[in-house]
């Protein structure tokens, strides 16, 4: 009797698990990042070859065809390759801070106005051509701490994402153990 009471609590416990996967298929996250080209001024502990980096996790996909998109990351960094001077959203107080995409019809981001300010680091990054400033500038990565400046005014870098959404092959494969020792679990306890 309590053989057959464990069985049906596993089936029961299998069975929840199998309706609530679609669920957490739902939840993830995906990280932008932005890897600038060298930047062509340095001033200060910046060396030449270093180049604005930038990490954005947002709790969602950046939509297709996206225009001008104000978005608010779950998490993000600036960094121009100096440890010491990264930008995150934990590790200082904030003045200011400003994340806003434009995509193409792929998804891809086209277009952005990114920047965070803490007093005397400052970090920014924006493609000039696509917000019509600086005269048709195609873009401008800049980064700022005290004394040291760093600016790229060439081309843009490139973005890159990685996903944290499961993908249902892999959720299946996590599952099917399981699964499959509590069928094994019940047919012993039938035979």
């Amino acid at each position: 009797m309590r053989q057959e009471f464990i069985g049906r609590y596993f089936c029961k416990v299998a069975g929840v698990i199998v309706l609530l996967l679609p669920i957490g298929l739902a939840d993830g996250s995906v990280t932008y990042t932005y890897t600038g080209r060298p930047f062509t001024t340095v001033v200060g502990n910046v060396q030449p070859g270093d180049s604005l980096t930038i990490s954005v996790t947002l709790s969602e996909p950046l939509l297709a065809a996206q225009s001008d998109q104000v978005v608010t990351p779950l998490s993000w960094s600036f960094s121009d390759g100096v440890t010491a001077d990264t930008l995150t959203n934990s590790n200082n107080t904030y003045i200011f801070e400003g994340f806003e995409f434009r995509t193409n019809t792929t998804g891809d981001i086209i277009g952005w106005a990114l920047g965070a300010n803490a007093g005397n680091k400052s970090a920014f990054s924006w493609t000039a051509n696509n917000w019509k400033i600086f005269g048709g500038v195609t873009t401008l990565d800049e980064y700022y701490e005290g004394t040291n400046v760093s600016l790229n005014q060439a081309q843009p870098g490139a973005w890159t994402s990685i996903s944290t959404i499961p993908e249902p092959a892999s959720a299946l494969l996590a599952i099917l153990p399981g699964a499959l020792l509590v069928l094994a679990y019940r047919k012993k306890m039938v035979a």
